[in-house]
């Protein structure tokens, strides 16, 4: 395997064998049997090293600069334009210069009047060629960048599939409906006014899930309501042994992917005991561009090896569309969810 440093030896030889091996052409081609004289060669040479290996430095610096700048991966037609008219106005300037010291120290003098011709001559060759390969270097990795992302936008789609879908399946699963029935059994033979609120607090959550699934982001406010619903819902179930205390404020700009608030909620309470003696309690809050959901620890040790199978979920969903990384782990006895809010006018 090859070293970076050996790598890039090996494509700064490759480069100047290639220049010299230009130089000898064109020389040959415009002066014949006389290019092969010891004199005229080294003067080649070294011309054709001179202009290949300013134009390859040159080209190569601008080329990583504007990468970073204007990334492949976001417009790679762009990125493609910029960099190759960046490259050719500086390969022109870098050519002129040359081609003026070449011919100062060749004549002893400069002359603007004989200077012209032969920058003519020799300019457009040189800029010919650095186009040429220019084009050939930088067409290759639009077309490679261009590749990656058709890829990656595929598979950001079948994601997005399997995410709908796995969204739905989490919600509308047996051990929710079973629950959810339970409470509301009880409900019915005991309080029939708070069962027509729990079956409209369930149809809420329904309605959301079913108005949702094909959208990209949702504003918070709306996942909102989802995530009051599905409290009021659990508080059903655990009444005071579970604790949800929220404090957002100015989240009128703010969106995050569908359900995936509620999903961190449900998260804390399938993975953690909750009972009288053991309340949970969870906490959701922002902190600059994320939103925090924070409980404490009291694992179900049943459940502690599945922990994080649908955190990932949500961390790869979020990868696409967040600028900021989706974190989660364990601090100080409490287990921390960091989902980063997503600034965008895409409804």
């Amino acid at each position: 395997m090859q070293t970076p440093v050996k790598s890039i030896i090996g494509k700064v030889s490759l480069v100047l064998l290639i220049s010299a091996a230009f130089g000898m052409f064109f020389s040959f081609l415009f002066n014949g049997i006389e290019s092969f004289h010891i004199k005229h060669l080294i003067y080649t040479i070294v011309y054709s090293l001179c202009i290949g290996g300013s134009i390859m430095l040159g080209c190569s610096m601008i080329g990583q600069y504007l990468s970073k700048r204007y990334p492949w991966e976001k417009n790679p037609k762009k990125t493609l334009w910029i960099i190759l008219s960046c490259s050719m106005g500086y390969s022109a300037l870098a050519i002129t210069a040359i081609n003026a010291l070449f011919y100062t120290f060749a004549v002893g003098r400069f002359v603007l009047q004989d200077f012209i011709p032969m920058l003519v001559i020799n300019g457009l060759i040189c800029l010919l060629i650095t186009f040429i390969f220019l084009t050939v270097i930088y067409g290759w990795k639009f077309f490679r960048r261009w590749k990656v992302s058709l890829v990656k936008e595929e598979k950001m789609q079948k994601e997005l599939i399997s995410y709908q879908y796995e969204m739905l399946r989490n919600q509308v699963n047996p051990h929710f409906l079973f629950n959810s029935l339970n409470v509301l059994t009880s409900l019915v033979e005991n309080d029939q006014s708070a069962a027509i609120q729990f079956i409209h607090k369930l149809s809420e959550v329904y309605r959301y899930i079913l108005d949702m699934k094909d959208h990209d982001f949702v504003s918070l406010e709306e996942e909102m309501q989802l995530v009051q619903s599905y409290i009021f819902m659990q508080k059903y179930r655990y009444a005071e042994s579970l604790i949800v205390n929220i404090r957002l404020e100015d989240i009128q700009s703010d969106k995050v992917i569908p359900v995936s608030v509620q999903m961190l909620i449900e998260n804390a309470i399938k993975h953690n005991i909750i009972t009288k003696e053991m309340p949970l309690t969870i906490k959701l809050y922002k902190d600059e561009d994320y939103l925090i959901c924070e409980n404490n620890l009291q694992k179900k040790q049943t459940l502690s090896n599945r922990n994080g199978i649908g955190l990932n979920n949500i961390r790869d969903r979020y990868s696409f569309f967040a600028p900021l990384p989706f974190t989660y782990g364990e601090v100080e006895n409490n287990f921390v969810v960091k989902l980063p809010l997503i600034k965008t006018d895409k409804p």
